[in-house]
């Protein structure tokens, strides 16, 4: 989910994700990488809450070398 989909979904009582039904599981399948996007100014912090059995990392731009960003600037 990107940032303001996020958001909506916080504030809504109740909201539709449409998907193709192929990517619909009862579980996350753990081998699959689950991206999210990440405000800048929270990308320390949330790194630091990230229980160790888990692997997280940002990924990298492939054209500059930096953080790849979704077009509102965010990780």
């Amino acid at each position: 989910m990107y940032l303001f989909e996020k958001i909506a979904a916080e504030n809504a009582k109740e909201y539709v994700l449409l998907l193709p039904k192929e990517r619909f599981k009862e579980m996350l399948n753990p081998t699959v990488s689950l991206c999210i996007e990440i405000i800048p100014n929270c990308l320390n912090n949330l790194m630091t809450k990230i229980p160790q059995e888990y692997t997280a990392k940002v990924r990298l731009d492939q054209s500059v070398a930096s953080f790849a960003h979704s077009p509102l600037g965010n990780f």
